[in-house]
């Protein structure tokens, strides 16, 4: 039996031949396509419903019908004299059938849904044109609009409120004017042309816009402005799905900021940043979020070109400067020591260095002892609470929003030098801390080749720190506390 639940599912198997013209795919594709309306509007609902009525009828009808059976063939006289044989047939070997031609499969076109409401709408519209519309259906047309209308899905800002107008009044006349029984809809021409530039116009790609921006956010070359530039006009002249369009205002707002605002750097707020990865599906550590940065490592350069190459340097002072140096941006740093030798406590500490003094954005992972009682006392005790610093217990989908990342402890979140590099290179602007436990006899606890991989390694004991290699210079022991 055919319900209102299971219409969309059950009608396509049912024999187009056995129905009326009132009950074929034409109107059902129009109730379909409007199912929608059936809970917000009763003449809509008692029309459905009258169609499955009068769908399951002729279904009912059709299987109460009984084929008669065929009647047994009387016997046949056989006439007097010499009964003849019957000549023996000669059995025919049945020829092998022939597999069907697999059918030319069609190209799936978008679904409504996928396209902004005022576009569906429209198109709907369009669709319609020259074509033989009942009162109801134009009624259902109507309805649609309304609903989209009232729900404020199709507001007086869009740039199409011009067409939606037009479409509404359009509508509204032909069904006040109607009678009931059918009639040709008949847009007007220049109606119809400006209506099919809109309905055939493509969607933007959502995706690539947003990889695109984060490619840009980890981009640390030069041309920035001209890539920020490109990229804003293109959101500009584009036009994208109503479920991305929140998001795609914020990455164009962010390049605005950048390109006309006066900002020195690309920014964005980290949750608006999450929710962008979430969109273009891609993810943290384990799995790279974008495109590894062609670098220019492999370039071939003279001494002299090489002289005139300026790198930017962190600026450190104080008893930083004297552990680690002035190192260039960026550069990768360890932290070892045993138990209760400080480590966490000068991470912690360099970490409030970097946020508040040099200004930095620094992420702080405390994956092993966790945001709890413990972590607390240790940050009120060093003053370390600041705005530009950011407490996780594990590793976010995103990284870009940050300039330091720091790992406490490398150990704990089961980090691989080899997942590291991959994105050391990913990140190329992002600079890094990693802490490490030691065995119980004191020795560092992890892969033998991470010393190498890093441009500070820092030893803790009692108390005290001292840089076991720099790149930077330093090398001075300093007192934790």
């Amino acid at each position: 039996m055919i319900t209102r639940n299971n219409l969309l599912t059950e009608y396509p198997a049912i024999d187009q031949s056995i129905l009326p013209n009132a009950l074929q795919q034409e109107e059902f594709t129009f109730i379909s396509d409007n199912i929608d309306l059936v809970d917000d509007d009763e003449d809509i609902r008692k029309f459905v419903d009258t169609f499955i009525e009068k769908l399951n009828e002729v279904l009912e009808k059709q299987q109460t019908q009984v084929v008669p059976a065929k009647a047994d063939k009387l016997p046949v006289k056989q006439p007097k004299g010499k009964a003849k044989q019957p000549k023996e047939r000669k059995e025919k070997t049945a020829k092998p059938k022939q597999e069907p031609k697999p059918k030319k499969q069609k190209p799936e076109t978008p679904r409504v849904e996928q396209m902004p409401v005022e576009i569906a709408l429209l198109k709907s519209f369009y669709n319609m044109h020259g074509k033989v519309k009942t009162k109801t259906q134009v009624y259902f047309a109507v309805k649609k609009l309304q609903k989209a209308i009232t729900g404020k899905a199709v507001r007086k800002t869009s740039p199409y409120a011009s067409q939606i107008e037009f479409m509404q009044k359009f509508l509204v006349y032909l069904y006040n004017n109607m009678k009931s029984g059918h009639k040709t809809l008949e847009i007007p021409s220049e109606r119809l042309a400006d209506l099919k530039k809109i309905v055939n116009m493509k969607l933007a790609d959502h995706v690539l816009v947003i990889r695109a921006f984060i490619n840009i956010l980890n981009d640390t070359k030069t041309g920035l402005m001209d890539k920020a530039k490109a990229l804003f006009e293109k959101i500009s002249k584009s036009t994208f799905d109503d479920a991305a369009k929140p998001a795609i205002e914020k990455v164009k707002k962010s390049l605005a900021d950048y390109i006309y605002g006066g900002k020195e750097t690309i920014r964005i707020n980290e949750f608006d940043l999450q929710g962008l990865y979430g969109l273009a599906g891609l993810s943290g550590l384990g799995n790279p979020p974008v495109a590894t940065t062609p670098t220019n490592d492999n370039k071939v350069m003279s001494a002299a070109d090489f002289k005139n190459t300026s790198f930017k340097l962190m600026g450190f002072t104080g008893k930083w400067l004297q552990l680690i140096g002035d190192p260039s941006v960026p550069f990768k740093a360890m932290i070892w020591g045993t138990g209760g030798s400080g480590k966490s406590t000068l991470a912690i500490e360099f970490a409030r260095y970097l946020a508040g003094t040099l200004n930095k954005r620094v992420l702080y992972i405390a994956n092993e002892e966790g945001a709890g009682a413990t972590l607390h006392e240790k940050m009120t005790r060093l003053n370390a609470f600041h705005p530009n610093l950011f407490i996780t217990k594990t590793l976010p989908p995103r990284l870009v929003e940050y300039d330091f990342v720091f790992c406490d402890s490398a150990n704990s979140m089961q980090m691989e030098l080899t997942k590291f590099e991959q994105t050391v290179k990913l990140y190329p602007r992002l600079s890094w801390v990693l802490l490490f436990q030691t065995t119980k006899d004191g020795k560092f606890l992890g892969e033998k080749n991470w010393q190498h991989a890093v441009d500070v390694e820092v030893y803790c004991d009692d108390g005290k720190a001292r840089a076991l290699k720099s790149r930077f210079g330093g090398k001075e022991m300093i007192q934790i506390y």
